[in-house]
């Protein structure tokens, strides 16, 4: 068993061995338009050797295999953060292929020394294989969250900037450079620094606007920028659009902030059961049908 389980690891070595590619090829050339569209965003730091030399095999050992995406989209990976252009769908599933073929290869070692671990090898493959899909859900969950609780001060910074007569583009300039600044890490102040480098491009704001809002994938954004785009395409005021936007988003906040609230009671009620519950049924129901019993049929 011990054999098999090294063979089957030497196996998966020599493969990941085959696909490293050559020095040459670890950085690929960019075009000109994403040469100019990164010189207009803020560049986050360059990655390090080591992880551009394991993309690289990834991304080597996806083409040679011919992996297809299979349960997780390029809209998944977007909306997680996940660049789709830096790890691909594909390159995901050939990531879930190899931690489930790890995980299967770590528990048949173990169990060489501990034969009962076998009985695990399949629930340690299925779960390593899913890993990475879990992680881009809760990844989008957590996004999505944070983006909701930074709308509201972004619309209302937007609506204090419109009614002193700044343009609105101008006034997405400020509010993102500004938030930025403050904090760094601003999720919707980083995907408005983008929406504006795309307009730098030569997009209208309002296409610029919709392809954030495409990528963030909240609904609550997606009705901003409609109210955003309607309100310039039809010449209406942007001072009323923002105010009502503003009251929606807060009542929105609102309504999550007290549905959160009335979660808490439910949650505390389970505590209470499954702590005193046990207690009450051990130190009273037992020793009170206890007592029944023997006066019954003593």
């Amino acid at each position: 068993m011990l054999l098999g389980a090294l063979l089957f690891g030497g196996a998966i070595f020599c493969l990941l061995v085959a696909v490293v590619p050559r020095p040459s090829h670890l950085r690929p050339a960019r075009g000109a338009l994403a040469f100019i569209r990164s010189s207009t965003l803020d560049q986050p730091p360059p990655p390090t050797d080591d992880l551009a030399l394991l993309h690289s095999l990834l991304r080597r050992l996806t083409l040679h295999l011919g992996m297809r995406a299979r349960g997780v989209t390029a809209q998944d990976l977007v909306e997680a953060g996940i660049d789709p252009e830096v790890l691909t769908p594909a390159e995901v599933t050939t990531l879930k292929l190899l931690a489930a073929a790890g995980a299967a290869t770590t528990t048949l070692v173990l169990g060489s020394v501990t034969p009962g671990v076998l009985v695990l090898t399949p629930a340690a493959a299925w779960f390593a294989f899913v890993a990475p899909s879990v992680y881009i859900s809760r990844r989008r969950s957590r996004r999505r969250t944070i983006i909701l609780g930074e709308l509201p001060d972004i619309v209302g910074l937007l609506r204090a900037f419109t009614n002193a007569q700044v343009p609105l583009e101008q006034a997405l300039h400020l509010v993102s450079k500004q938030l930025a600044e403050a904090d760094p890490g601003n999720l919707l102040a980083s995907e408005l620094r983008v929406a504006l480098g795309d307009y730098g491009l030569g997009e209208t704001i309002e296409t610029s606007l919709g392809r954030m809002a495409d990528r963030i994938g909240v609904e609550e954004v997606r009705t901003l920028v409609t109210g955003i785009s309607q309100g310039k395409r039809l010449g209406a005021g942007m001072e009323i659009i923002l105010r009502d936007q503003e009251l929606l988003v807060r009542m929105g906040q609102r309504n999550r902030a007290s549905a959160a609230a009335s979660q808490i009671s439910t949650r505390l009620m389970g505590v209470l059961v499954g702590v005193y519950l046990p207690e009450f049924v051990i130190l009273v129901m037992v020793p009170l049908f206890w007592g029944v019993m023997l006066r019954a049929f003593g």
